[in-house]
């Protein structure tokens, strides 16, 4: 009996020894994937500019702009990149009265949209006062001329990105002792992504404007129809030399297969497409369901793409703020730029592109 008791003894230590081990085993399960998640997670893997507080010694911006918690799940496969928190002590307020950001602005519209867009987020990360000294086409076409005043700056540094669409982690790092103007071409929704909601609201056009994109809207009689915007892009992308640069214009190949998703995914759509090529849109991509708007007017045919539900594109800077104003699904062409061409070192598809946009 003596020896049955010490069997029955061990057999429960070995059980319980077993079940404490198999705990063990979940508890580290657990604590892995939390510490895997995190590692990139946005304000892990991708240093975001959400927790302004915590990153600038408790110094929020003035914007004072949260994002949606529900898109703070947004991350990308992008270089991790170091910031190194501001050892100002400034008070917010009095280092934002007299530091000043700026950005040069040139280009067309949606280049300069970019411009404009980060130079906010950029100025939001550190505090800031951003501002815009020449009335550009942005003057003239948004609502808001919040930002359109001159100063003259003393004490200033430039900073220039090393790529045109790819997000530069060095903007973590830059000096809050001197007045900054930004050099470049920005074209990254990460810039801004943390004050998307602002740059939405500085980028309503004007009243002018939003009346004649829906009379030439209406001409359309969409009536209870859902419109997907589509930008065609050809002309100046398809001569010999861009070709060659790593421009690449998007085949039909590639209109024929989007087309046919968006029609099989929604019920009696509209195709509103704006090009700078109608004559090839009318030879190639005619249907009955498809119309094309000839306003001619850049700002104009932007405003008509923002007001459409979903969005289709293809190339340029253009096509891509006329998706991201309407917001929806957004489909872009996936072959661009040219693969191991000049342009596609000036691209990371995952810092251009929205994670929630679809290649095709």
């Amino acid at each position: 009996m003596k020896v049955t008791h010490v069997q029955q003894w061990c057999l429960r230590l070995r059980n319980r020894a077993k079940l404490f081990l198999i705990t063990c085993i979940m508890l580290a399960v657990v604590v892995n994937f939390i510490l895997v998640s995190a590692m990139y997670s946005e304000d892990w893997g991708h240093i975001s500019f959400f927790k302004d507080a915590k990153r600038q010694g408790n110094k929020p911006s003035r914007l004072q702009l949260k994002p949606n918690s529900q898109e703070n799940q947004i991350h990308a496969e992008s270089p991790k990149c170091m910031f190194y928190a501001s050892s100002s002590k400034k008070t917010l307020f009095e280092f934002h009265k007299s530091h000043y950001m700026t950005v040069s602005v040139n280009g067309r519209l949606g280049n300069q949209m970019f411009k404009y867009a980060s130079l906010l987020g950029v100025a939001a990360q550190y505090g800031f006062s951003p501002f815009l000294r020449q009335k550009s086409l942005l003057f003239s076409a948004f609502q808001s001329q919040k930002y359109f005043y001159h100063v003259s700056m003393k004490n200033d540094v430039s900073f220039e990105e090393h790529h045109a669409g790819i997000y530069d982690c060095r903007i973590h790092n830059l000096t809050q002792s001197k007045n900054i103007t930004l050099n470049g071409y920005f074209q990254s929704w990460k810039y801004f992504h943390h004050i998307r909601q602002e740059v939405r609201k500085l980028f309503q056009f004007t009243d002018d404007i939003i009346r004649r994109a829906t009379k030439a809207l209406n001409k359309f009689h969409p009536g209870n129809r859902t419109l997907i915007g589509v930008h065609v892009r050809r002309g100046d992308m398809n001569t010999p030399r861009e070709l060659q640069r790593g421009y690449k214009v998007a085949d039909l190949k590639y209109f024929r297969k989007v087309f046919e998703y968006f029609r099989y995914e929604i019920e009696n759509a509209l195709f509103i497409v704006v090009s700078d090529s109608v004559s090839w849109v009318k030879a190639n991509l005619a249907a009955d369901d498809v119309v094309i708007s000839e306003t001619g007017i850049a700002y104009l045919d932007m405003a008509i793409l923002a007001q459409c539900k979903h969005s289709i594109i293809t190339s340029g800077t253009f096509g891509w703020w006329g998706a991201y104003l309407a917001g929806g699904k957004t489909v872009y062409y996936k072959d661009y730029p040219k693969p191991k061409s000049w342009l596609s070192e000036q691209y990371n598809k995952m810092d251009y592109y929205p994670p929630n946009w679809i290649p095709m």
